[in-house]
């Protein structure tokens, strides 16, 4: 039996890759768009946790796209192969054995919501400069965290600086250890690199610095709600 979950979605044109990145398209027939999601259906819900996790693994920008008053269809992954040859039949056939979350993409708020470089209770490496900050995908998050379980909800802070790696785990190790976090640090045999994993029962924390050039140091910050 397949465990996960499979979100309907009605869509004028299809969307780019790079909203969808790693994740499996199942159907993609006329305006439907049926995408696998690893979260098991058995643990979702109508409450606003369960909206609020596929809000983090699809991201605002997809789920805005979707048109539809009642939210997300949603139904197990283990339904017999999905065949429908636009959204409306699609959602006749199956939206009995599903449940419909909010669409929090559609909220007045979803930036807040969506992503907040406030969820990272670190400070900003002193003069670094922004790459990006974003929500990375549940199935993302496991494979290049090396996560045994789906996490809650998972935010990452890049930055670039032209101090070096030992400077970066220098200035972060005292923050995560001041959040209440068990800190181990890694150093690069090369000393090109460090990595601090830090953790707590409900947490885990990534810091990796990495030499990109002479004079610049890639930072990396990943904050990991488990629960």
């Amino acid at each position: 039996m397949s465990v996960g979950s499979l979100i309907f979605l009605k869509l004028r044109h299809a969307p780019p890759r790079e909203l969808l990145l790693d994740t499996t398209v199942i159907v993609h027939q006329a305006d439907l768009l049926v995408l696998a999601w690893d979260m098991d259906f058995s643990d979702l819900s109508e409450h606003a946790a369960s909206a609020e996790n596929l809000l983090s693994a699809f991201g605002a920008e997809l789920l805005g796209q979707h048109r539809e008053r009642r939210g997300v269809l949603v139904t197990p992954a283990s339904l017999s192969s999905v065949e429908a040859s636009d959204y409306a039949r699609g959602v006749a056939a199956y939206s009995l054995a599903g449940l419909w979350l909010k669409n929090l993409a559609h909220e007045p708020d979803v930036k807040l919501v969506a992503a907040e470089e406030a969820e990272i209770p670190l400070a900003r490496f002193p003069k670094s400069k922004l790459v990006e900050f974003y929500l990375v995908k549940t199935a993302r998050a496991m494979r290049e965290l090396e996560l045994s379980a789906p996490p809650f909800r998972t935010v990452r802070l890049e930055l670039r600086t032209t101090a070096t790696p030992r400077d970066v785990s220098a200035f972060y190790i005292p923050l995560l250890k001041a959040e209440g976090l068990t800190v181990k640090r890694r150093i690069w045999s090369s000393g090109t690199a460090e990595r601090l994993l830090a953790s707590s029962e409900t947490l885990r924390a990534f810091v990796h610095s990495e030499k990109r050039g002479p004079t610049e140091t890639f930072i990396q910050i990943s904050w990991v709600q488990l629960a």
